[in-house]
């Protein structure tokens, strides 16, 4: 992942980016490499408002070697995220279903963004996409669930799942009892309360909304640098006016343990701009 903007840092100036962070796999050949947007960057492990509360983030600048630290930077969420809670209180009957619609997210070009449904299909042995196999217990079942949802079932694993069942790209599930999962959007923003929620069947799990709930503000991260961490002085040399550096952004999970995010390249230029700028 990276930030294009990032390319010129006036040194006297107060620096402040909101960006979104998406996930792209090659799934073609390495011949022809196909980068395909597999949805946005899960926040869930560094968002405060989630349980166990994440971290958050920050962001570093380093010298071109990454060896000195050069500056450091706060990072936001600009919203929260939206959730609903799907609980089963008994093993679904086979042929009983659950429905996912969300947008597609990928390509802001497309206005409005396509909707997508996804229905997992309750079954004893899956036999076809979507099907998702009933297991011994609510809390068997509802794994297999957050593995259709999520797509991290193993590969070759007929016995979770059907092989070829679609993941919801926007989304992140996960298991929070024995009869309960918890759906959220992947970021924040109001967006998310706009996903909406369906099942059917002869004793299926129930929602408890029809759609996503709680979400507010933007989607993505929010970044800033203040001018006062970015003086001249971070020039190797008096004649210097530009400096090559890279920045690093990094969550922090509820366990403090630190992911990074993003490293990009970015410039630092030196400047007379007062510490109004933005």
């Amino acid at each position: 992942m990276s930030l294009t903007g990032l390319r010129a840092l006036e040194c006297l100036s107060r620096y402040i980016l909101d960006f979104r962070l998406r996930r792209f796999d090659n799934l073609g050949t390495e011949a022809s490499p196909v980068m395909v947007d597999q949805g946005a960057l899960n926040l869930f492990p560094y968002d405060p408002n989630s349980s166990p509360a994440g971290n958050g983030y920050f962001a570093e600048l380093r010298d071109i070697s990454r060896r000195t630290l050069l500056a450091t930077g706060t990072v936001t969420q600009r919203g929260v995220r939206a959730t609903q809670t799907l609980t089963m209180s008994a093993l679904p009957t086979a042929g009983d279903d659950v429905t996912i619609t969300f947008p597609d997210l990928s390509d802001e070009s497309v206005v409005p963004p396509l909707d997508i449904p996804r229905t997992y299909t309750f079954e004893s042995t899956p036999a076809g996409a979507g099907d998702v196999a009933i297991g011994g217990s609510t809390q068997a079942t509802l794994d297999n669930l957050v593995r259709a949802i999520n797509g991290s079932a193993d590969y070759g694993d007929k016995v979770s799942l059907y092989p070829g069942t679609e993941p919801c790209l926007e989304l992140y599930a996960y298991r929070s009892s024995n009869t309960t999962m918890e759906l959220e959007a992947r970021d924040g923003g109001v967006w998310g309360n706009g996903v909406t929620l369906a099942s059917s069947g002869s004793t299926p799990p129930t929602w408890g909304a029809a759609t996503l709930a709680g979400g507010s503000g933007n989607r993505g991260l929010r970044l800033r640098l203040e001018d006062a961490d970015l003086p001249n002085s971070l020039m190797e040399a008096e004649h210097l006016t530009k400096r090559e550096c890279y920045l690093d952004i990094v969550g922090v999970t509820a366990e403090n343990r630190a992911v990074k995010l993003v490293a990009c390249p970015a410039s630092l230029n030196a400047s007379a701009t007062d510490a109004s700028g933005v």
